[in-house]
């Protein structure tokens, strides 16, 4: 049972594990452990009480231990540019400065009376509220019945047409009266195993604890992702750009700011970060789910200083973390399932294929703008919050987050950006406006956690003055005088 209660240490250190055994070292502060639902980062090396786990605070990441990180290399390629070569150990966690991050509530499985598991195996019991999916299509199959179901539905319904349009009419209500409760009760059960199949794969997010469907297991998640980036990195081999381009130090040095500073999460920590710059004009970065993290120069254009580029790397790890893509990827299988069966339905028994294929666009459409794109804008909603956090971990002014979406917004309006101006419903993405305002919201609670991890002051000087200053050179920019002017008197 998930619960709220505050622990209570005194003096000042960090903990330690050696096998199955805690070694006490000083603590200072007080952890308030909130229940399910609530998230809040708070200092450094684990504790656990009551099945929940906190951790504190400890000294900064020294020595060359940690050379691993992000160690930048002219002789890798763009393709190569690993952010962490190896997982990190339990000294590196316990040595983190603010090892806090969320708090991971998980329901313990030990009396109170019985000692507890080593704290990576509570780690792990963490993240996971079901057992690991044993009924999951393999990745081809799976993808093979995308491509072929839909097609495959249409004449299946089509012959059924053909064949009932062949039955006489006398007989037709024979045939109705006798197989309708057969009918019924074999779609019946389509939707009761529909419905078992998707209750077997639900899943918590880690840090929201949002209920999700999963259908992959990573191993095979990892077998589309890494086709997926073999594709990309084929279609985009002419804009890659090598590490040796100047780019690549700043991208590097912000990312291994914010892996370091998040080492205490065990997504974060096990993860091969790597890092690739794409020589295009184009706004975007994004992240595959192995960690891969693809960024235009467009975007870095776009961007004013590294804590902008911390909040924007901080939404793509969150995206990794959260494990974004095998969700998504999940959604739309079990989706497309669904509309495979209804279309079999809806071209059998609808009067002609016009008829059919009308409905069946309709119907495509009504799921994408009541499911597919609110759904997408919920995962970025959800990343946003998640990565606004790891930037306030590492210490970036977060208040920048609201500035930077701010800017694209100003700069989008005035470059006539089609994308940036479309209604947010018609879009798989918040608005930069939607985006700038729910971020506002969760400034303060970025703020607080900053404070706790021991972070310098925010700078006197507010980042919204600088979109200020931008939105009116902008508007003076619009102002253009005839060229003709010295050439020509108005008659008054």
């Amino acid at each position: 049972m998930f619960h709220q209660m505050r622990l209570s240490l005194s003096e000042c250190g960090a903990m330690r594990i050696a096998g199955d055994k805690w070694i006490k070292a000083t603590v200072s502060r007080n952890f308030p452990i909130f229940g399910r639902g609530q998230h809040r980062y708070r200092g450094s090396s684990a504790v656990v009480a009551r099945g929940h786990l906190v951790r504190r605070e400890g000294a900064g990441l020294q020595g060359t231990s940690h050379s691993h990180l992000l160690r930048r290399s002219d002789e890798r390629t763009a393709l190569q540019n690993s952010l962490i070569n190896r997982p990190l150990s339990a000294n590196d966690v316990a040595s983190a400065r603010c090892v806090s991050g969320y708090l991971l509530p998980f329901q313990s499985a030990y009396p109170a009376s019985q000692p507890r598991a080593p704290l990576h195996a509570q780690q792990q019991r963490a993240f996971r509220t079901s057992a690991p999916s044993h009924l999951a299509f393999p990745p081809l199959i799976a993808a093979l019945i995308r491509v072929v179901g839909k097609p495959a539905a249409v004449l299946v319904g089509r012959y059924a047409r053909k064949m009932w349009a062949e039955v006489p009419p006398e007989d037709r209500q024979r045939y109705f009266r006798l197989y309708k409760h057969k009918l019924a009760v074999a779609a019946g059960l389509l939707a009761l195993f529909a419905f078992i199949y998707y209750e077997m794969h639900v899943e918590e997010t880690p840090f929201t604890k949002r209920r999700r469907f999963i259908v992959f297991t990573p191993d095979q998640f990892a077998q589309i992702t890494e086709q997926q980036r073999n594709m990309i990195l084929e279609s985009m081999k002419e804009q890659l750009l090598p590490t040796r381009h100047p780019a690549y130090k700043q991208v590097n040095r912000v990312a291994m700011r914010l892996v370091k500073s998040n080492v205490d999460i065990p997504l974060i920590r096990d993860q091969k970060w790597s890092v690739t710059l794409i020589g295009s004009k184009e706004k975007n970065a994004f992240v595959l789910p192995s960690g891969h993290i693809f960024v235009f120069l467009g975007m870095l254009e776009m961007i004013g200083n590294d804590d902008q580029l911390g909040v924007v790397l901080g939404h793509e790890m969150a995206h990794a973390v959260l494990g974004h893509g095998m969700e998504q990827v999940s959604v739309m299988h079990f989706v497309d399932y669904i509309l495979i069966a209804l279309m079999s339905v809806l071209w059998a028994v609808l009067p002609s294929d016009i008829i059919s294929g009308i409905t069946t666009w309709v119907m495509n459409k009504v799921v994408d703008l009541l499911l597919n794109l609110p759904y997408g804008r919920l995962l970025e909603n959800e990343a946003d919050e998640v990565g606004l956090m790891l930037s306030a971990k590492a210490c970036f002014d977060v208040r920048e987050s609201v500035a930077f979406w701010e800017r694209m917004q100003l700069v989008g309006e005035f470059e006539g950006d089609v994308a940036a101006q479309m209604p947010e419903f018609l879009s798989t993405h918040p608005s930069n406006s939607t985006r700038a305002q729910t971020l506002n919201a969760s400034l303060p609670r970025a703020i607080k956690l900053r404070t706790e991890c021991n972070c310098p002051p925010l700078p006197a000087r507010n980042p919204s003055t600088d979109v200020a200053s931008l939105k009116a050179k902008l508007e003076q920019a619009k102002v253009v005088d005839d060229p003709w002017k010295p050439y020509v008197v108005v008659i008054k």
